[in-house]
């Protein structure tokens, strides 16, 4: 009888663990600001991720309209104490109000120096509901009126609203706080910009955005054209009086970019090789050039020679 007590048990824990949990709640405040909304993570005591679901599907949705909708999904384990296998991944797609304020303005683990099992997600305010799915029951707490305060050890700090969406936060997609692996030996393909230590958005004209180093064992420019048409007939080669000239008036060679526009709009890699390349080209143009006539002197001075041999 007491095995079968504990089987019934265990079956209903393993039940109400696994069962998903559906609500809604209402963020007040102003509709220009993130408050902090608390959630449980109610599946670290049984040594599992949390999984919540925050949606607005309609646009539309009461009281106000346009005011964004979104479907996000976020997946977390708190560090509680230091615990260390501590995660926030979020998956977000959303569209922002008529203002382009989007939805969600950032999240944190509120449990480094306590054992509250919480994460705090920030959610745009405004009277605006939102409705979600967890894999058990995560008891959301909207801040709105009040700040959050996270005991730090002791000490608390606060949590107040945002005015701004906090950096990392990926409004269009995936954000992972831990690395990333691509074990496949496919390729890997990425359709739109990407940012490393910068958000591409700010040069959209770039497919990749580093702020840092770049190494790498060769670079490949490939959409360049080169300088050879320097060698042609019809190519005029400045004198090297007027390179002399612009040189001394602008303090650079023609054709190639000044610091001043270097600083402003950065070094194209491959178009500067190609114009470094033509200065190259030129350079040799006149080094063969004054080779004909230091060859014609030559000769000149040779025939000087002999003729005054002869007297």
């Amino acid at each position: 009888m007491r095995t079968l007590y504990l089987f019934v048990a265990l079956l209903f824990s393993s039940f109400s663990m696994h069962a998903q949990v559906t609500g809604s709640f209402v963020v007040g405040g102003d509709a220009d600001k993130f408050y902090p909304v608390a959630f449980t993570d109610c599946g670290w005591n049984s040594n599992i991720a949390t999984e919540l679901h925050i949606g607005r599907s309609l646009v539309h949705n009461p009281p106000k309209n346009w005011e964004g909708s979104i479907i996000a999904k976020f997946r977390f384990h708190v560090t509680g104490w230091g615990s260390a296998s501590n995660f926030i991944d979020a998956d977000i797609k959303q569209y922002p109000n008529t203002k382009g304020t989007p939805l969600v303005g950032g999240w944190r683990d509120v449990t480094y120096g306590n054992a509250s099992a919480r994460i705090i997600i920030y959610l745009r305010g405004g009277a605006l509901p939102y409705y979600y799915t967890a894999s058990c029951t995560v008891t959301p707490v909207v801040y709105d009126t009040q700040p959050y305060i996270e005991d730090n050890n002791g000490t608390p700090i606060t949590r107040g609203p945002l005015t701004a969406v906090e950096a990392g936060v990926n409004g269009e997609g995936l954000a992972f706080q831990k690395s990333v692996y691509f074990n496949s030996s496919a390729p890997s393909y990425f359709y739109g910009s990407v940012g490393i230590g910068v958000f591409p958005q700010k040069q959209p004209e770039l497919k990749l955005a580093v702020s840092g180093t770049i190494g790498a064992k060769k670079v490949k420019v490939t959409d360049q054209g080169w300088a050879d048409y320097v060698f042609k007939s019809d190519y005029t080669l400045p004198s090297l009086s007027e390179v002399e000239a612009f040189i001394k008036t602008n303090y650079h060679l023609p054709g190639i970019p000044s610091e001043k526009e270097i600083a402003e709009k950065g070094l194209d890699l491959g178009n500067m090789q190609q114009q470094q390349m033509q200065k190259i080209e030129e350079l040799m143009l006149y080094i063969i050039s004054l080779n004909k006539k230091l060859e014609q002197q030559e000769k000149l001075i040779e025939k000087l020679t002999r003729k005054c041999d002869v007297n």
